[in-house]
């Protein structure tokens, strides 16, 4: 061979080497789903730039072929562009066998068929549940923004741990070229009565939730030819990459979660001058927001890019080793976008698929962490187990006792009725994280949750382990049979079909269709490993026992799992129902887990003194009439897991708790605590089987319901003492063997009532829209949720001597009046008196007569502070609806009396014993900071004084709508929605600033005034007192 042709032959090797090498090296499968719908031109543009990367990368397939640009999509398919037509590829249903979901654009033809544009609900659906198996998620721009609808996106914030602010923005070489800017862009700046007369380089930003156009013109810009793109350290460690890049895209505005790391950042602080930064804060613009983001968990990981960043119009050969490198160096003399794809994109993308790639086998590993302690023997799976008297965890050698200390989860937040569960993982994720952080093992909720709490409970389980929290899911019967019948065959079927939402939903099997009242959807996440227990039914009424048992002659039943010997129709009912769900189980599933059933104290089988409750009327209630006794029941033969019975236990109710001298005699370590003398006399009676104290707990806020003369009563406790109460309460369910106890609950829930506040809660459909203190089945939680104090008084005052400024406000809790004062006021020499005009200014108390006032305008309440330990709010006699009076009279007689609710009413035993009536004093005001539900009012220096008065102590029934009590009825019993109410013409507060001889140092009389109403309510969260009690208790 000469040298020619030796010279020849090295070039041709040369020019082939790169093809020879790349067909030589290794490939490897990594299924990716690309999703397009932005292909309105015949291109494939959108997505092109992947498939070329993935080819290149040598990637494949599952099936071992390449990927194909024009076919190995899924979205809107081009049959012929140039004549609008088009044809849709849907994504599958199942997507959980693919590696990575690639989102590049869905954005689509808003011109066609509704699933040709944004983002739909059953591709987001497809998508969550392939992530919650282990799939990697890509995503980029546009993903949020129109059309994709709001309900939608929501789930995409969700997914990748992002939040799109409603700003779209980008970098253009001339504002005057009109064939590059969106016709939209032109049509909103218009709108808006502005003049677009731009030329030369700029920036345009686009607020589609405002429909806002802010232009940057070439005066405010920097001159570098776009927006700078800056890696983060942690971008910088993760991607290995560092240079500064510009990108001149469309890109979009995020803001994104605490656990979302950005690895790449867009700054406008090298894009803009300072005058051009300044105008873009004014309309809230960031100078700095997330370019790449990276959420990040134990099952998945999501990517999120804030712009076209794959968008390349035409891509070289794939299977030529070393091209990209290539031509990256190359890349100065290529267009803006082709030189960001090859000097960015590029090597991003190829470390975010080498990730992808390496985790690819997660769903398996998710399945060993899941599995790992799991017991399994003859085909049947277990994780727990009931012994004689506790619960047992598999702890991967044997069963191990666990004292159960749980939480009950509610989930209606304020405005929301417990039928509408939130839907945001995040949401639960912020609560279960909170919950394992105060030392718990256990969670309960009542009813199937959205599938959204099972993806967040399993995502916590898996990054907790060892620490997991354990599931009791309750599967909740519908209340109010027909004819109060438990055994109708209607309302069993219904219930044995909830039974088998419940199990499937557990084991990620859960297809619920949707419907009223009860969670559905989709359940893709398996919790079966971490699901201690099944609580089946819920506190059944009196009246529907005695009715079942009446209507049915059955009283024995025997299962494969449970039975009932010489019971009653109602065990029977309860038997099968376990029965049931145990059996479905295990046939499906091959798992078995305890079950029990749901009772509260009314219906325990210990025969107390009856008593005859007069307040009710003339027909009256016994309250120990009827039972369910776990003595009636008996295992079948292939129980294995076990079985035990669950109980609602409080310390004020029923009254047979307060009023038994047994329990009067128990002690503890505190002194008398009758609460623990029951739970002794109640386990006495439980044979057979274990005990769980499934809800106990205390309630804050200003309102008691019931009486304890142990002092935890039904409401009206502090914060420190709701703590310390749970603490003692949880030592005696210890002393005494129960299985353990779950809180009654974890957060305030603003949608509760009780039978001393609903019937002044009008109307009640509104009830979920404000805060009533007073009821104390609203203040149980551990996590509060509080109204915000308006920084804005609705109206203020003053005075020339004594009151330097008077100011009222409202929220969806208190009336607030904070006096400031122009003077040192010592309440020891001084004293001060607010009447309160609610109205009609021609109605209420004119004088008072104990300090010689007269008023210009009737009042309904008058409050008085004389010192810390002596503050009251009265009222006048006839608008005192503690003594059924409910409309305002104009009167003279200067007479205002305390307000004194009844909460324990007079009883007269089965022997014929009474107990007088107890009531509350609804009039003293406690004085301390506004931190909790407490105080009333407080000193801030010498000069300053805040008071604050729950709605409903001055008969407001809905403060959303400005509406008060006026109802001059006889009643003698009181029901929902019963009594009249009008819309207030506004409040006229009266104050007296009065010296130590009685003397009126100073006065004043607001005009009528009213605070603003609202929709959704405002409101914050704040974790109790009482948490860090508990936490520091139980580390």
């Amino acid at each position: 061979m000469n040298n020619k042709s030796k010279i020849i032959t090295l070039i041709v090797i040369l020019l082939i080497l790169p093809w020879i090498v790349w067909s030589f090296g290794p490939q490897e499968e990594l299924d990716v789903a690309i999703f397009n719908k932005t292909v309105s031109d015949g291109s494939f543009s959108e997505h092109q730039g992947v498939t070329w990367l993935l080819n290149h990368l040598k990637y494949t397939q599952s099936d071992g072929k390449i990927y194909n640009e024009n076919k190995d999509y899924y979205g809107v398919v081009p049959i012929k562009a140039s004549n609008n037509d088009f044809e849709f590829r849907p994504l599958q249903k199942d997507l959980t066998d693919k590696d990575v979901i690639y989102i590049a654009d869905t954005y689509g033809l808003t011109d066609q068929k509704e699933e040709f544009s944004g983002l739909q609900y059953n591709e987001i659906e497809s998508i969550t549940k392939a992530a919650y198996n282990g799939t990697t998620i890509i995503s980029e721009f546009n993903t949020f923004s129109n059309p994709t609808p709001d309900h939608v996106r929501e789930y995409m914030y969700e997914l990748l741990g992002v939040r799109w602010t409603g700003w779209v923005g980008k970098y253009f070489s001339d504002l005057s070229d009109s064939n590059s800017i969106p016709g939209e862009v032109f049509k909103i700046y218009q709108d808006d009565n502005n003049t677009y007369d731009y030329e030369g380089e700029g920036f345009i930003f686009l607020n589609e939730k405002k429909q806002q156009v802010v232009i940057l013109d070439e005066s405010k810009t920097s001159h570098i030819k776009g927006i700078n793109m800056t890696f983060t350290e942690q971008g910088e460690k993760f991607l290995g990459l560092k240079d500064d890049t510009s990108y001149t895209g469309w890109f979009d505005i995020t803001e994104h979660d605490e656990e979302t790391k950005s690895l790449a950042d867009f700054d406008l602080t090298a894009s803009l001058t300072e005058n051009g930064l300044n105008q873009a804060k004014e309309y809230g613009i960031p100078e700095e927001f997330s370019a790449i983001s990276k959420f990040s968990n134990s099952i998945y990981d999501a990517y999120y890019m804030s712009g076209s960043f794959s968008n390349i119009s035409s891509t070289p050969f794939h299977n030529l080793a070393g091209l990209a490198k290539i031509m990256s160096g190359v890349s100065s003399v290529l267009d803006n976008q082709t030189r960001f794809y090859w000097r960015t994109y590029v090597p991003v993308m190829e470390n975010i698929l080498a990730k992808a790639h390496a985790v690819s086998e997660r769903s398996d590993k998710l399945e060993e962490l899941k599995y790992e302690h799991v017991y399994e023997k003859d085909n049947t799976r277990m994780i727990s187990k009931t012994d004689e008297s506790h619960m047992q965890i598999y702890t991967g050698d044997s069963f191990e006792d666990l004292f159960i200390k749980g939480v009950n989860i509610g989930i209606a937040n304020p405005g929301k009725w417990f039928t509408e569960f939130p839907d945001k993982e995040s949401t639960y994720r912020q609560w279960l994280e909170k919950i394992g952080d105060m030392n718990v093992n256990s969670v309960r909720v009542y009813t199937l949750m959205d599938p959204s709490f099972y993806r967040a409970f399993l995502e916590y389980n898996l990054n907790n382990p060892g620490d997991e929290l354990w599931l009791f899911q309750n599967i909740w019967p519908e209340e109010h049979p027909e004819n109060d019948n438990l055994l109708g065959e209607e309302y069993v079927e219904d219930f044995y079909k909830e039974i088998e939402y419940v199990v499937d939903a557990i084991h990620g099997e859960g297809k619920v269709p949707k419907r009223p009242g009860r969670a559905y959807g989709d359940y893709y996440a398996d919790v079966s490993p971490y699901t201690i227990s099944y609580l089946v039914g819920r506190e059944i009424e009196t009246y529907e026992v005695n009715q079942t048992n009446k209507l049915n002659d059955i009283t024995s039943y025997q299962g494969d799992y449970l039975g009932v010997e010489d019971g009653t129709p109602t065990e029977v009912w309860l038997a099968k129902a376990i029965d049931y769900t145990m059996e479905y189980e295990a046939k499906k599933y091959n798992w078995q887990r305890p079950n029990a059933f749901v009772s509260w104290p009314i219906l325990d089988p210990i025969d107390h003194t009856k008593k005859w409750q007069e307040f009710v009327g003339d027909e009256g209630i016994f309250d120990d009439e009827a039972s369910i006794d776990i003595r009636n029941f008996q295992r079948g033969e292939d129980l294995l897991a076990g079985f035990y019975g669950s109980y609602h236990i409080y310390p004020n109710y029923p009254d047979f708790i307060n009023h038994n001298q047994r329990y009067e005699n128990y002690q503890d370590e505190e002194g008398t605590f009758r609460y623990g003398g029951y739970l002794e006399h109640f386990m006495e009676k439980h044979e057979n089987f274990p005990a769980l104290v499934a809800e106990f707990g205390i309630a804050t806020g200003m309102g008691n319901a019931h009486y304890s003369p142990d002092g935890y009563h039904h409401g009206g406790l502090t914060e420190k003492e709701q703590g310390e109460g749970i603490i003692r309460m949880m030592d005696s369910i210890k002393k005494e063997n129960y299985m353990g106890g779950i809180i009654f609950e974890w957060m305030d829930e603003w949608a509760k009532k009780t039978w001393t506040t609903e019937p002044f809660m009008i109307p009640y459909e509104h009830n979920v829209f404000w805060h009533n203190v007073l009821d104390p089945e609203q203040n149980y939680g551990i996590l509060a949720n509080e109204a915000i104090k308006p920084e804005k008084a609705y109206y203020e005052l003053s005075t020339e001597n004594g009151f330097e400024r008077v100011s009222f406000r409202g929220n969806e809790s208190y009336l607030y009046i904070d006096l400031e004062f122009d003077r040192a006021i010592d309440l020891a020499d001084q004293s001060i008196i607010l009447g309160i005009d609610t109205y009609d200014r021609e109605k209420g108390q004119f004088v008072y007569r104990d300090k010689g006032l007269t008023f210009e305008t009737g009042k309904e309440f008058l409050i008085e502070i004389k010192n810390k330990q002596d503050a009251q709010i009265l009222v006048t006699p006839d608008y005192n609806a503690a003594n059924m009076n409910f409309a305002s009279k104009a009167t003279n007689t200067g007479e205002f009396h305390p307000i004194t609710p009844l909460i324990n009413a007079r009883i007269v035993r089965e022997d014929g014993s009474v107990i007088e009536e107890v009531r509350e004093d609804g009039s003293t005001l406690n004085y301390g900071n506004f931190q909790g539900t407490h105080n009333h009012w407080y000193k801030k220096g010498d000069d300053k004084l805040s008071i604050r008065i729950p709605w409903g102590r001055i008969n407001l029934t809905d403060p959303t709508s400005h509406r008060v009590l006026n109802d001059d009825g006889n009643y003698a019993y009181l029901e929902r929605d019963q009594l009249n109410t009008i819309e207030t013409d506004g409040f006229v507060v009266s104050g007296y600033l009065i010296g130590n001889e009685e003397e009126i140092i100073s006065d004043f009389t607001s005009e009528p005034f009213l605070w603003e109403t609202w929709g959704e309510p405002r409101y914050q969260q704040r974790l109790k007192k009482s948490y860090d009690i508990l936490k520091e208790h139980w580390d």
